[in-house]
């Protein structure tokens, strides 16, 4: 934890919301998850540590910021005339308007100071306009980039509320930083930062890149598009799959069902241990990856359906016998209805994997109805930050 507590931004960079060093991150992290689900396990939960706890993320997205010159660190008096800056960066803590103009950054690549740096300088140099979030005015509003770990590809999306003429000078400028980088642009013109963007568009390289999972005992190439999911630290990821695979060995399900599936990750890491495997995912973009990943995997037993997982079980329901339940929603958790008919179904096992232990303590109360808790483990996929992802495994309840 040495290089990362040196960071110069710790103290007011939203990036990490934990500044402790990382033994006292992961107490405060079982603490979170044992205190959130006390009523439904009282016994001690594990957590698996970051196997990095620096350049672990494989995805960042930085903001650029048209905000007004604090002083000192203090806003100016209500006398005072108003100067403003041009930031790009993390939102500053407990602030959604104003971001930390970065000049080092240990969690996503040694390259990304120099890459923000190197379009910070371009966007000043040619007076391209930064987003202001206070007036919803500017062009450029968010910077994208994710990496493959495992792969060493990178992907840069600039994002922007127009289009915009990126120069071939900073192209070759950022291609000098890293080789072969991928550079796209898109839209984002709404109100909200978290809207998907739109009209991708790929200024240098291809529109995707391709990472791998290193398994125990099986390896899989992913590709991976600007909109996909995907989980942001590989490595520790890698660790959960391999967890994953141990218990779907013994349980020998013949057909396995993936709920928010994504591009696919979880039904290819079991798809060898079944015979079918349904991807219910609702993003367009993540189920066309899907299907390309089964094709360069050679997996032709996982099969993707488009839709939420809502609409799903509405008009499906999810067969008892020799079935397997894997879901892994947003932070918002299982919506109530789909959770009842999900604990409903009848299934003997379900793997559930939550990155926000208060929905899954939602969640659990319809669960728990029907299924007892056979473990609960905790992973650290995102150190310096209060995110904590959480497995649990749960048997049908036999009323016989």
């Amino acid at each position: 934890m040495t290089d990362k507590n040196n960071c110069k931004h710790l103290d007011i960079c939203g990036g990490c919301s934990l500044t402790q060093n990382y033994e006292e991150q992961l107490a405060l992290k079982q603490e979170k998850v044992k205190t959130e689900l006390a009523d439904f396990w009282k016994k001690d939960i594990p957590i698996t540590p970051s196997l990095n706890t620096i350049y672990h993320r494989n995805k960042v997205e930085l903001s650029f910021c048209n905000q007004v010159l604090w002083k000192d660190g203090k806003p100016p008096k209500k006398e005072e005339p108003l100067e403003f800056e041009k930031t790009l960066g993390f939102r500053q803590k407990k602030r959604w308007d104003r971001c930390v103009n970065m000049e080092e950054c240990f969690i996503f690549s040694p390259h990304l100071a120099k890459i923000k740096q190197a379009i910070y300088n371009w966007a000043n140099k040619e007076n391209i306009s930064f987003y202001d979030s206070r007036k919803r005015v500017g062009t450029l509003r968010q910077l994208m980039l994710r990496e493959g770990k495992n792969t060493d590809e990178m992907m840069l999306v600039i994002v922007s509320t127009q289009n915009i003429d990126v120069p071939d000078s900073l192209l070759k400028e950022l291609s000098e930083i890293i080789p072969n980088i991928n550079i796209l642009c898109a839209i984002n013109d709404a109100p909200s930062d978290a809207t998907p963007i739109e009209n991708v568009k790929v200024l240098q390289g291809k529109d995707n890149i391709l990472e791998k999972l290193v398994l125990s005992d099986k390896e899989i190439s992913f590709r991976i598009s600007a909109k996909s999911f995907f989980q942001t630290n590989t490595k520790t990821a890698e660790l959960l799959y391999d967890k994953t695979r141990k218990l779907v060995k013994k349980i020998k399900p013949k057909i396995v069902y993936d709920l928010y599936g994504g591009a696919g990750c979880f039904s290819f890491v079991v798809s060898d241990l079944c015979e079918k495997t349904f991807c219910i995912e609702n993003v367009s973009s993540s189920i066309k990856d899907g299907e390309h990943n089964a094709k360069i995997n050679n997996i032709t037993n996982v099969k993707f359906l488009e839709a939420s997982v809502e609409d799903y079980l509405k008009l499906n329901k999810i067969p008892p016998q020799d079935s397997l339940v894997i879901v892994d929603p947003p932070r918002a958790g299982i919506h109530p209805k789909s959770c009842k008919k999900i604990a409903n179904s009848g299934v003997e096992k379900i793997i559930y994997v939550s990155c926000n232990p208060k929905t899954l303590a939602d969640n659990l109360t319809d669960f728990t109805k029907n299924y007892k808790i056979e473990t609960i483990e905790a992973f650290d996929f995102f150190p310096h930050t209060n995110h904590v992802e959480t497995m649990v495994i749960m048997n049908k309840i036999n009323n016989k």
